[in-house]
């Protein structure tokens, strides 16, 4: 029987927030901080995410990341308008009350000078897709790592709101803060 990251992922969203298994991940284990978040930006929107939970693997021999999970939690989205918040949380876009969590699982990474590459599955409003993003290490030390990423996702392709609603083109730039994951 294969492990099916899919059916994990939907698990995740019905329950909240679950963990990986801890060997799924690879490299030293970093769990991330309540800091990090996701900001958001199209033409017609500005906002962000404020809990975002999930794991880093770092390997320091390599000085590589390894993996990650991130878990984003889309009843903490606020936007500048309160109106359009509420809204965005509704049925019409990402529909809170039946897809709680936005989630992606990324392990297939390319490097090039300071910069990474992460291909993964993100999974938005019940649709998963082939994602790739950008990031780059701002620092690595032995209790501590910090990313920084940016990348721009079409809602479209995660059925979150109706085509013409607004813009389709999201960018999204994330301050990852992660810890060491006591033993």
């Amino acid at each position: 029987m294969s492990f099916n990251w899919a059916t994990l992922f939907l698990l995740m969203s019905l329950q909240g927030f679950a963990q990986l298994p801890m060997d799924s991940l690879k490299g030293e284990q970093f769990s991330l901080h309540k800091t990090s978040n996701l900001k958001i930006q199209s033409a017609d929107f500005t906002g962000s995410f404020s809990i975002v939970k999930g794991r880093i693997g770092y390997d320091f021999d390599s000085l590589k990341v390894e993996g990650f999970d991130l878990v984003v939690d889309v009843s903490s989205l606020d936007l500048i308008d309160p109106v359009m918040t509420k809204h965005a949380k509704s049925s019409d876009f990402f529909d809170v009350k039946n897809h709680p969590s936005i989630t992606f699982w990324g392990e297939n990474f390319l490097k090039s000078d300071s910069t990474y590459s992460v291909i993964g599955e993100m999974t938005a409003k019940g649709t998963t897709r082939d994602t790739e993003i950008a990031f780059k290490v701002v620092s690595a030390e032995k209790d501590a790592i910090q990313i920084q990423a940016d990348f721009i996702i079409n809602r479209s392709d995660f059925n979150i709101g109706s085509e013409d609603a607004v813009s389709n083109e999201v960018t999204i730039h994330a301050e990852i803060i992660a810890y060491k994951k006591k033993k």
